[in-house]
């Protein structure tokens, strides 16, 4: 078994912070209940995928820090906040981009009047 996790290293400890991290985020909403079984199938994608986010931005930020523990740390936040909140998140930053261009209503200066009288 030790022999396993250390082939494994951090990527381990990756999984298992997102684990926690996606258990954590289901436990804090509270419009999510788990009567039916699609919910519970839900509860499990939600739970899977916030493992994955953990493993993204724990790539990304050991690509610039080189640092395992600060990037597990960050892949742990990004896991607990759970997909929703970073796809609001980009939403909220592509509109603000898309209104910063929407300067006036019109991207046409007007014509001036043609006289017609030679």
């Amino acid at each position: 078994m030790e022999d396993l996790l250390g082939q494994l290293g951090f990527y381990f400890w990756v999984v298992v912070v997102g684990l926690v991290g996606g258990i954590l985020s289901l436990a804090n909403d509270p419009q999510k209940p788990l009567h039916s079984g699609k919910a519970i199938i839900n509860s499990i994608i939600s739970t899977i995928s916030s493992m994955f986010i953990c493993w993204v931005f724990y790539e990304f930020t050991r690509f610039f820090t080189k640092e395992d523990r600060i990037s597990l740390a960050v892949g742990g936040f990004f896991a607990l906040r759970g997909t929703a909140w970073i796809s609001a998140v980009v939403d909220k930053v592509i509109d603000k981009k898309l209104n910063s261009f929407d300067v006036g209503s019109d991207d046409f200066s007007q014509k001036p009047p043609r006289d017609l009288n030679f």
